[in-house]
């Protein structure tokens, strides 16, 4: 199994893909995972790769902002585009467009069974699966792929998406387009693959029941309004004072999590990101769905915790055992979220992950929400994580 990564800065598009084809071996890859920027029509980007690659799956999604490599981080108008190579092992690629009020959990089974007839792996669990929903509907997503499968199929997972959150986003494969819907590959490796979700935010004392929800928008909090909870408990925590118009430090520093299982005495989250106060009146709007019941506790994200985290989840890849870790390549996706926050100390996090693999090739995108599956079994999507796959020796 051998990894190739690429990336061009070119405006066109065709010129773009053309560049990035130019530097991966003349020999026709397996599969092409492909990230990009709002700037491009994916329309465009789409026709250059399956004109240069007939018949290769493909599976692409917007990122916000760039990319970043074993060749370093990518800003500004760009294509990274990870190629691998490895006849021995299957990759088959699912998408649907999904459309306001769609069942999202039908649309996905479909897919996937789609993607099986295709590949001929009816009736067999991949080894892991790829995913990139656009937001809003990846709940919905997460669910539909255990229900199919009956069995904790590993997943990796990012939400695709933009600069400013305008919905500028896309996601594709070798045969649509769209907006909105879900693209996966579905993955069945001949090579050792680990994998990971991880959140490296610590808890606070700061908790409460959800009385009133709709959605992803978290209205209320042991009966008072969730945006004054979620303020309060950001200026006891931190001896801050909190404007009533979040500021994106502030809350990406601060997420809201919720308890999802527990390993030697050690609890572990799905974070919740906010975004913005809700059009309802005292909400919270969120980058995932919160339902009433649900307990939220005040998360603390700790700056330099972020700039490390990548590059032991990458490490932990060896499993105790780094002397016989060979990593071949890696898929990396990492929330836009802590990117943003971190700003030039995003550099740190890239040479951190290089210091962890060396010159192992890897691509990751910066995505508004990610999915994958907790040590516990858990399948979630969630903010403010990384999510991996490995492939090693």
């Amino acid at each position: 199994m051998k990894f190739v990564t690429s990336i061009s800065h070119l405006a066109d598009p065709n010129a773009a893909i053309q560049e990035v084809a130019a530097q991966l071996p003349k020999t026709k890859p397996s599969c092409l995972i492909c990230y990009y920027t709002e700037d491009y029509e994916s329309t465009r980007l789409q026709a250059e790769v399956t004109r240069l690659f007939p018949e290769t799956p493909l599976i692409a999604c917007s990122t916000c902002t760039g990319v970043a490599s074993e060749k370093g981080l990518h800003f500004g108008q760009v294509v990274g585009v990870m190629a691998i190579y490895d006849s021995k092992s299957v990759f088959g690629t699912a998408i649907a467009r999904v459309q306001q009020n769609e069942n999202v959990s039908l649309v996905t089974k479909n897919a996937i069974e789609t993607a099986l007839i295709e590949i001929e792996r009816i009736g067999e669990l991949p080894s892991f699966i790829l995913c990139h929903p656009t937001p809003g509907i990846e709940e919905g997503v997460v669910r539909a792929i255990d229900d199919y499968f009956h069995s904790p199929v590993p997943i990796v997972g990012g939400s695709a998406s933009d600069h400013q959150v305008d919905e500028r986003w896309s996601i594709f494969n070798e045969s649509i387009s769209t907006e909105s819907g879900i693209v996966m590959m579905l993955v069945y490796s001949d090579t050792k693959c680990t994998h990971s979700f991880s959140a490296g935010y610590t808890e606070t004392q700061y908790s409460g029941e959800v009385t009133k929800a709709s959605g992803r928008d978290l209205q209320e909090i042991d009966g008072k309004p969730a945006q004054e909870v979620y303020r309060q408990w950001i200026a006891s925590h931190a001896n801050v004072d909190v404007p009533v118009h979040f500021e994106f430090d502030l809350v990406t520093q601060y997420s809201l999590g919720r308890k999802v299982g527990q390993v030697f005495n050690h609890s572990y989250f799905k974070l919740s990101h906010p975004i913005r106060v809700s059009d309802n009146k005292g909400a919270i709007r969120l980058f995932t769905n919160v339902e009433e019941g649900d307990v939220v506790t005040l998360m603390d994200g700790n700056r330099q915790e972020m700039i490390e985290r990548p590059a032991r989840v990458l490490r932990d890849a060896s499993l105790g055992k780094p002397q016989e870790f060979k990593p071949l390549g890696a898929l990396l996706v990492i929330c836009a979220g802590p990117m943003l926050f971190l700003k030039d100390d995003i550099y740190e996090l890239q040479e951190h992950i290089v210091q962890a693999i060396g010159d192992t090739p890897f691509l990751s995108p910066f995505t508004f929400g990610e999915q994958g599956r907790f040590i516990g079994g858990e399948i979630a999507h969630a903010n403010l994580m990384v999510t991996s796959a490995v492939f090693h020796h």
